[in-house]
């Protein structure tokens, strides 16, 4: 068992830790691993609301945790990620995956990561779908936690690799390094606001009509 764990509605949300055994003083560290940061890009999304806060039933919420270190891919004119680490300095960013999971130290550094791989200019398969570098950044992110002896938290915006071989091997090191990267589930980056319905459909539940929202074609390759 980890001495640090954060559950997937405490790393979106910014919830406090009750697992976190430390001085009440410290605030969890998060790593961010993200393809491209630019308006309106999901990094932007997410890693300014652990950045800046947001408003949420009428105030202002700021996360109990601290965004401390940021990798990016791609960086273009557009780029907002620069300005954001001389806005807060308490975000650095760092050359490679590694370095930023590490904080430079050479050890796992931190208490949670964020894997996003969303936006940015990539390849394209054979049926139009982008080839968002997730499976790699996994990877690096899995050396770090083998090298380390240890593993926390990941959230990953949208799928992993969802078939053959890619799938497996994300899963397989997952499993073998006793961490959570809930691969299965394709997550758009969240926005700070209120369900729309009281209604809660229990785990298992047998639904007799669902009605799916969607584009014509899926651009997320897996």
């Amino acid at each position: 068992m980890f001495k640090h764990k954060i559950t997937l509605r405490q790393l979106i949300a910014g919830a406090p830790m009750l697992a976190v055994q430390a001085p009440s003083q410290r605030r969890p560290k998060i790593a961010a691993i993200v393809t491209i940061y630019h308006k309106f890009a999901h990094a932007q999304h997410i890693c300014d609301r652990f950045l800046m806060g947001y408003g949420w039933n009428g105030v202002h919420h700021k996360p109990a945790m601290e965004l401390v270190s940021l990798w990016v891919d791609q960086v273009k004119d557009n780029d907002l990620s620069r300005s954001c680490a001389s806005e807060f300095p308490i975000m650095k960013i760092y050359p490679t995956i590694a370095e930023a999971l590490t904080l430079g130290t050479g050890k796992l550094a931190v208490d949670g990561v964020l894997l996003i791989g969303e936006h940015g200019d990539y390849p394209d398969n054979e049926k139009g779908q982008k080839k968002y570098p997730r499976y790699e950044f996994f990877r690096e992110i899995v050396k770090v936690f083998e090298s380390s002896g240890r593993a926390v938290p990941m959230f990953n915006d949208k799928h992993l690799p969802g078939t053959g071989t890619g799938h497996s091997t994300c899963i397989t090191p997952a499993a073998g390094c006793a961490f959570r990267s809930w691969p299965d589930r394709a997550c758009p980056s969240p926005g700070a606001r209120r369900r729309s319905t009281c209604q809660r459909v229990r785990r298992c539940a047998r639904l007799s009509v669902c009605l799916e929202v969607g584009s014509t074609a899926e651009t997320f390759a897996p």
